[in-house]
């Protein structure tokens, strides 16, 4: 064969362009945004262990495989907080604490202690020692023991209305 054989014109060049530019690329279906509780998390690791695929697993929870091999990753941290919120693991869904997370650690080793004690508490005795733990640990000047704080530390450990 010749070299001439082979001859490209430019017009024919541009016209090649055109079709690889705007050839109908085929696209994956766009999933909708699903964030797993800690209990469905806690589920697809068992599941992993037996030896499921990830991507059988992704397709039945309609999850993205990324998300399922960031579970793996993030599997110590999924069972020790699992094990912290274990009231909460149906309706939480990720692994982040409030900002004074020593603090409200701190708060709830000491409510759990006069709960086991027989003390009630009021609110108000709740939110003083929170000021209290704050001045200890880290004494953050915009901390306030608000209401609102109170209701979200509660809502956080699984501490009902009493």
């Amino acid at each position: 064969m010749l070299e001439e054989d082979f001859e490209i014109t430019v017009d024919m060049s541009n016209e090649l362009i055109n079709e690889i530019v705007f050839a109908e690329v085929t696209k994956a279906p766009i999933r909708k945004h699903n964030t797993p509780n800690l209990d469905i998390k806690i589920e697809i690791l068992k599941r992993l262990d037996n030896g499921e695929k990830q991507c059988a697993l992704a397709k039945e929870y309609e999850l993205g495989r990324s998300t399922i091999y960031d579970i793996k990753r993030k599997r110590a941290q999924i069972h020790n907080f699992a094990t912290q919120v274990k009231h909460k693991v149906k309706t939480r869904k990720n692994l982040t604490n409030g900002r004074n997370s020593l603090l409200e650690n701190a708060l709830f080793n000491w409510y759990q202690q006069k709960k086991d004690d027989g003390v009630t508490l009021r609110n108000n005795a709740i939110r003083s020692k929170a000021l209290y733990f704050n001045k200890a640990f880290n004494n953050n000047k915009t901390f306030r023991a608000s209401s609102t704080w109170l209701a979200k530390f509660k809502d956080r450990f699984g501490i009902s209305e009493d």
